[in-house]
Parts: C-alpha cells; structure tokens; sequence
C-alpha cells in the first residue's frame, strides 16, 4: 500500500511562543494557523510541521517526549477494504 509521511506533530505549552520560533527563527513557511484551535502547520520538504497546543494538566505525557507522525494513504476506505475492516 502507498503511504507517505504527512506530519510531524510537536505539542507545546507555550504554543505561540513555538510558532513564532518555527516561523521566524527556522524560516519555516507556515501554511495554516488557528489560534482559537491551538494549531498551526508549516512545510517541510516533503511533509508537513504541526504544533499543536496543550497543557502539562491535560496531557502531561505529551508536553516535551511525544512526538506523533501522521501518515497519509491514497485512498482510507480501500486501505481498510482490502483488509476487511470496519469503521
């Protein structure tokens, strides 16, 4: 099955402060911005740079260890079909 890398997702406390870090700083192009949902999206090469924000009181796991890849298929309904799954 075709598949490729669509987002690395970073979660941050201090989300604003991140963004503009990516953005000014790295020189990332951002592509997507929401303040009202905490999330912004930059480019990379071949995928994308989401930070996502959070809190250490309702993810605590998540804040400075976990790293989240999102991978993209062609098509999610033939992917589960061909396995015989359902959703």
């Amino acid at each position: 099955m075709y598949y490729r890398l669509y987002a690395q997702r970073i979660f941050s406390e201090k989300w604003l402060e991140q963004v503009d870090f990516y953005e000014s700083v790295v020189g990332l192009d951002r592509v997507f911005f929401n303040d009202q949902l905490g999330f912004a999206m930059f480019t990379l090469d071949t995928a994308y740079l989401a930070i996502e924000k959070t809190s250490s009181d309702n993810h605590p796991n998540l804040i400075g260890r976990y790293v989240g890849l999102t991978l993209q298929v062609k098509n999610l309904n033939d992917a589960y079909d061909r396995r015989g799954l359902n959703y």
